[in-house]
């Protein structure tokens, strides 16, 4: 498999119209923190649609986390867990709160 394309993966979750930022950071549990405006609904579907960006990109899917978070709050707290809007395991599907 090769390797994934962190620069092509990045790029195409920025042209996203509801993404305000991102931060990839490979060494932690959840690597994609996703911060998007809360809307009041749930983003774990928006995670899923993330994964599939990411299996474009060539990322494994095994062992990949997204986590959707309130950006507002996320910059203000700094706290992911505390602004979680939804994560996913892209390889098993498993939704985590927060």
């Amino acid at each position: 498999m090769p390797a994934p394309d962190v620069e092509g993966a990045e790029a195409a979750i920025r042209a996203e119209k509801k993404v305000i930022d991102l931060v990839y950071q490979p060494n932690e549990p959840v690597q994609w923190l996703i911060g998007v405006k809360d809307d009041g609904s749930p983003r774990f579907g928006y995670a899923e649609y993330i994964c599939n960006l990411l299996g474009d990109h060539q990322f494994p899917m095994k062992g990949t986390w997204v986590r959707i978070v309130d950006y507002r709050r996320f910059m203000h707290d700094g706290d992911h867990h505390a602004a979680s809007l939804g994560s996913v395991d892209c390889g098993s599907g498993q939704h985590m709160v927060p």
